[in-house]
């Protein structure tokens, strides 16, 4: 399937590749919502654009310009993305990437609810699995409450996800004591 368009960056010839920021406005134009978010924020998070150069793409695309809204550099994969997004779609926000005592956590609701978002590359091994589950201890025992989704979860059972963070909440366990 031919796919033709113009993009911001005006191209001559018939090359093979075109302008990034030609592929990110295409991209938010012909993919859902989500996806081109997670393609955003990887661009961002992979240093291929910055957020200035994005926010300086000339478009009429006001899907490129929703994407480019939404998008941070924030998520360490495209599965961190998606939860932020839906999360915010009911209202609820989700930091990423805070510290908490020397360590990144993928990210936090209010004072105390942690998300820990897995893709399956970076915790395939067992010593990553020892290292999640120590840190998921120390969070613990320093009163937070942590929550751990993986890919599966996140892509193919969104709503036991949201069911659990919407359980903890009610309980009060993104609130500081």
């Amino acid at each position: 399937m031919a796919h033709w368009a113009v993009g911001p960056v005006a191209v001559s010839g018939p090359w093979l590749t075109e302008p990034l920021e030609n592929v990110l406005v295409q991209v938010a134009e012909c993919q859902p919502f989500e996806s081109a978010v997670v393609v955003l924020d990887s661009a961002l998070r992979l240093k291929k654009i910055t957020a200035g150069h994005l926010e300086r793409i000339a478009t009429r695309s006001r899907r490129f310009r929703a994407a480019r809204a939404a998008a941070t550099a924030f998520s360490d994969s495209g599965i961190e993305t998606i939860p932020r997004l839906r999360l915010a779609r009911i209202g609820i926000a989700l930091r990423q990437q805070v510290v908490i005592d020397d360590h990144p956590v993928d990210g936090i609701i209010g004072d105390r609810l942690i998300l820990q978002i897995d893709g399956y590359g970076p915790h395939s091994s067992a010593e990553q699995r020892r290292r999640d589950l120590r840190q998921d201890a120390r969070l613990t025992l320093m009163g937070y409450t942590v929550l751990r989704f993986d890919y599966a979860q996140i892509v193919g059972n969104w709503a036991y996800v949201e069911s659990t963070i919407l359980a903890a909440m009610a309980q009060g366990l993104h609130l500081a004591a």
